[in-house]
């Protein structure tokens, strides 16, 4: 029972902007809290049925935090919600940086709990995948003109469209499948290990600079007259086209490790890691920790104690058992953490392939053609240095031993039958 000591909503809650859907999946008013966060007050009497009320204690289903007094009434407050998970994941695809495996761990691990929690409850409740302020996904039970479990199967059917990893989109294709199935919700913990045993999770990145739209041109028929050919690009461009699937993994770590390393090198030497640095930041601007470190359960955590993935010895995709007699040797093995070792081996390899299958098993795209350089050169005559590894993205330089010739970029990705270069750069064509 309320008491008159309780706090007026907005004498405790300082009012910014009323929402309504569709940019809120229900309509209250944002407000900051005494604790500085922001929050969305819901009149009572709009979710008086709502199935949120039992939700208390569910961190990843949308549920009220506490109830407040208005002169007229009483407000729900609840989380405040940025923006629903779909545009997310269009927005992330619109700026050609696709979730990591890590991310995609993170979000569908709060799917599956947020989900279990929901269908205990409410067996078939509408619902819809929305983001809280800071990241984390929460399910808005009650909204929507489809069930949760659809919902949650579509949120999985579009992240495995663009997933990294052929492994992974299997996962999630068989994981949507058995949303839709009656006791999923018993089979929960065991979907989460597997999911565990992908990549370690990590927070989701929701400050993406505007549209790159780098896999539109992929769209277009090869076959459109109408197509005009674009003019050349400067080397920076043409990295950042390319560097669009986990590049965004621990970029504001990547920037400030660049940008350490240069302030100890001489003006010209600086100029390759500060191009790196840039384009790190270009692509992304940080991105929002969750789940929150104050006010959370236990349970916000993806990885608890209990639930640490251990570390599996599954191998790569063996390589084809009978290659051709001009096919270069087989790669090395993709244990090993010595990246410019790696890139160094198949700078070598490239300048001895004489047909396009050895090309295949060096270049992500054979019919690139990269610039010609010090990357030709012999082995005992560069120099290979890691600049930063992105997350299955690699930027090294290669220089020349005898300073003979200029330096250059190479930029290597990690694919499904290994690590392949996708381009160089010479370091004159980037930003200064």
């Amino acid at each position: 029972m309320l008491t008159s000591s309780t706090p007026a909503a907005f004498t405790v809650y300082q009012p910014i902007r009323t929402v309504e859907p569709p940019d809120s999946p229900l309509p209250g008013t944002l407000a900051r809290g005494p604790d500085g966060r922001t929050v969305m007050l819901v009149d009572r009497d709009a979710v008086l049925s709502w199935s949120g009320w039992g939700a208390h204690g569910d961190a990843h289903v949308l549920s009220p935090l506490d109830v407040v007094r208005r002169s007229d009434g009483h407000d729900v407050v609840v989380s405040a919600l940025s923006e629903r998970l779909d545009r997310f994941l269009a927005r992330r695809g619109d700026a050609g940086a696709p979730l990591s495996g890590g991310e995609v761990v993170t979000l569908t691990v709060s799917v599956i709990r947020g989900l279990a929690a929901s269908v205990v409850r409410t067996a078939e409740e509408t619902g819809e995948w929305w983001l809280a302020e800071d990241g984390k996904p929460l399910l808005v039970e009650g909204v929507g003109d489809q069930t949760a479990r659809r919902a949650s199967a579509e949120v999985l059917q579009t992240v495995a469209e663009s997933a990294p990893r052929t492994r992974v989109a299997a996962t999630l294709l068989e994981l949507g499948e058995a949303m839709t199935e009656r006791g999923f919700a018993r089979d929960a913990i065991e979907w989460e290990e597997r999911l565990f045993e992908l990549a370690p999770p990590e927070a989701l990145l929701t400050q993406v600079l505007g549209p790159l739209r780098a896999r539109a041109v992929a769209a277009i028929p090869d076959d459109v007259d109408a197509v005009r050919e674009p003019g050349p690009r400067r080397g920076w461009q043409k990295l950042a086209a390319h560097v669009d699937v986990d590049l965004a993994d621990a970029a504001s770590d990547a920037v400030t490790r660049l940008l350490r390393a240069a302030r100890g090198l001489r003006a010209g030497r600086a100029r390759p890691l500060l191009w790196a640095a840039g384009l790190a930041l270009v692509v992304v601007v940080g991105g929002l920790l969750w789940p929150s470190a104050d006010g959370g359960t236990p349970d916000d955590t993806i990885v608890t104690a209990e639930r640490s993935p251990v570390p599996t010895d599954a191998a790569a995709p063996a390589p084809p058992a009978t290659p051709s007699a001009t096919e270069a040797p087989a790669p090395p093995a993709e244990t090993s953490t010595d990246l410019a070792a790696v890139t160094a081996e198949l700078l070598t390899r490239r300048t001895e392939c004489t047909d396009a299958a050895c090309e295949a098993s060096v270049m992500e795209d054979p019919a690139r053609e990269l610039p010609p350089g010090v990357v030709d050169a012999a082995a005992d005559a560069r120099t290979v240095t890691l600049l930063d590894d992105f997350g299955g993205v690699v930027v090294l330089r290669v220089d020349a031993v005898d300073g003979s010739a200029a330096m250059q970029l190479v930029t290597i990705v990690e694919t499904t039958q290994g690590w392949r270069i996708r381009d160089v750069h010479d370091v004159a064509d980037a930003p200064s």
